[in-house]
């Protein structure tokens, strides 16, 4: 293999080098700081193109990428490609990491996709499934899907239509080493850690969800079009619910729906949507519960409909909240 690494990078990133041509480019990364950050950079550009818009620092990552590739290369040449493509501007908050891992059997690299608070992204993955990631959510899947798994994981809330592919089984790893093993189909998995619990919603198709109890014996549940399982990370109990599933996927639209649903899970709702923390300090209000749909609305105004229905009291408290969120008191 004698072609130049710059060569090799649009295809690299493109996940279809060959296994020599793989090595070729690790070899290269492995080389220099900078060399990773050319990299970086166009995994950014890769992965903004296959969404046909770009990120806040796409922009920026052109002009790094076409500044330190010099000539008429085929690197500048592709980056010039994603600087048209990119020309449409849409909604900032994402961040994309490459990073080395060992998996799958194989050395494949890694793409981290990050949603900043109170914004949301969609993301294609490499067998073609889409994926919509809530506020401050993290997704993490390989270049290339290799062996007989497609495994991601997921940290946070994640909208997923996935691919069918017989021979070859999409699992999504979560928190308190849950795992949801899909067989082509329409789901929501809700699993922030700061909540205690990973909920996983199916809309359609049919998926396992895989957990322990309390004693560590391995558990799954098979979840048919409308039900909802809870699993609870604290005592390791799962519980099953029937719904409709409008609640739970409203914010893929942007959206937040609220029917006849405990003050809780409505805080937790609003919490995601505007980044936010709450501390409940009267337990009165705890069961109250709120029907309503709100898309344009902003947080007070929401938070003044709930006063204004019920005995509920709220206001900004000074200091931070969780992961640095506002705080807001509920008296």
């Amino acid at each position: 293999m004698d072609k130049p690494v710059e060569e090799l990078l649009p295809r690299y990133v493109e996940g279809k080098t060959t296994v020599e041509e793989t090595a070729a480019v690790d070899r290269w990364l492995e080389a220099s700081a900078e060399n990773r950050k050319i990299l970086e950079d166009m995994q950014m550009l890769e992965l903004a193109m296959a969404e046909n818009r770009s990120a806040s620092d796409a922009g920026k990552a052109w002009r790094r990428v076409s500044r330190k590739i010099g000539g008429r290369s085929r690197v500048l040449l592709w980056a010039t490609r994603a600087a048209a493509i990119l020309s449409i501007p849409l909604l900032a908050g994402v961040i994309f990491l490459a990073r080395k891992v060992n998996s799958y059997g194989d050395d494949v690299r890694m793409v981290e996709v990050r949603t900043n608070p109170g914004m949301n992204t969609t993301v294609t993955l490499p067998d073609n499934s889409v994926v919509t990631l809530n506020s401050e959510s993290t997704l993490t899947y390989p270049q290339r899907f290799t062996g007989k798994t497609r495994e991601v994981s997921l940290t946070g809330e994640a909208f997923f239509k996935v691919e069918k592919d017989a021979r070859c089984q999409f699992v999504v790893n979560s928190l308190d080493d849950t795992k949801i093993r899909v067989y082509g189909t329409t789901f929501d998995v809700d699993a922030y850690p700061e909540f205690g619990a990973v909920d996983v919603t199916l809309i359609e198709g049919s998926v396992g969800f895989e957990n322990k109890n309390a004693a560590g014996s391995p558990r799954q549940y098979r979840l048919a079009p409308g039900q909802k399982a809870t699993y609870r990370l604290k005592d390791g109990e799962t519980t099953i619910s029937q719904t409709e599933g409008e609640s739970e996927t409203a914010w893929t639209e942007g959206k937040i729906v609220l029917r006849d649903t405990p003050l809780a899970d409505a805080l937790k709702m609003l919490s995601k949507r505007f980044g936010v923390a709450f501390d409940v300090r009267n337990p009165d209000v705890s069961g109250y519960s709120f029907t309503g749909t709100f898309d344009t609305h902003s947080l007070d105004q929401i938070l003044d409909y709930f006063e204004m229905s019920t005995d509920f009291n709220w206001r900004y408290e000074d200091s931070t909240g969780v992961n640095h969120h506002r705080k807001i008191v509920v008296y």
